[in-house]
């Protein structure tokens, strides 16, 4: 399928609907603070494509967003008021869909830099009030059954975190007593409460 490039008029805050299919989102150094909504199929490949910035000017930057439940991804350029946020990026995998982009390009002096969405992931900075891991998909449905002990195993991209040490905290410490959780294989194992007995 032939991608669609969708530029974006320098000096103009925009919003961008992205459509489906494999798109090229162009930002221009200049362009203000832009607003994307990229809701796309996971078979597909979309490309932020940043033009007038080298990756060493960029932050990517976790933010809440008041709007909605799900966090978004803001793309902030040293020195400038220049912006790129991408609304709902964290949200979670629904019947095979997400707003995540695939890759992120930045050309400036006619040199490229290209990361996968696994590396600008990497380089997310989490607002310090907000360090909650999130949902990147939809657990599989569980099952139990009154006063016996409970087990699961969840996928390994059901959840998604920066760091394996903030996983073991965030999971293992907030889990009543009778859970247990291990962060690496994300094995949730349960015991059915005890009644309580009147004096």
């Amino acid at each position: 399928m032939q991608k669609r490039a969708r530029f974006f008029a320098a000096g103009i805050n925009n919003f961008v609907n992205a459509l489906s299919g494999n798109d090229t989102i162009i930002y221009q150094k200049g362009g203000g603070r832009d607003t994307i909504l990229s809701t796309d199929s996971l078979e597909s490949k979309d490309t932020l494509a940043i033009d007038g910035y080298d990756l060493s000017e960029a932050m990517f930057v976790r933010v809440t967003n008041t709007a909605s439940n799900h966090n978004m991804l803001q793309i902030r350029f040293k020195g400038t008021n220049d912006q790129i946020t991408l609304i709902d990026y964290f949200a979670e995998q629904v019947d095979g869909f997400d707003n995540r982009m695939d890759e992120i390009t930045f050309t400036k002096g006619g040199n490229t830099t290209t990361l996968s969405q696994s590396g600008f992931e990497a380089k997310i900075f989490a607002q310090t009030n907000n360090h909650a891991p999130w949902v990147n998909k939809h657990p599989r449905p569980i099952k139990g059954e009154i006063g016996k002990a409970l087990s699961i195993t969840f996928d390994k991209d059901t959840i998604k975190m920066r760091m394996l040490m903030t996983a073991s905290c965030l999971i293992v410490s907030h889990l009543p007593a009778r859970e247990l959780m291990d962060a690496t294989s994300h094995y949730l194992t349960g015991s059915p409460l005890t009644p309580a007995r009147s004096p």
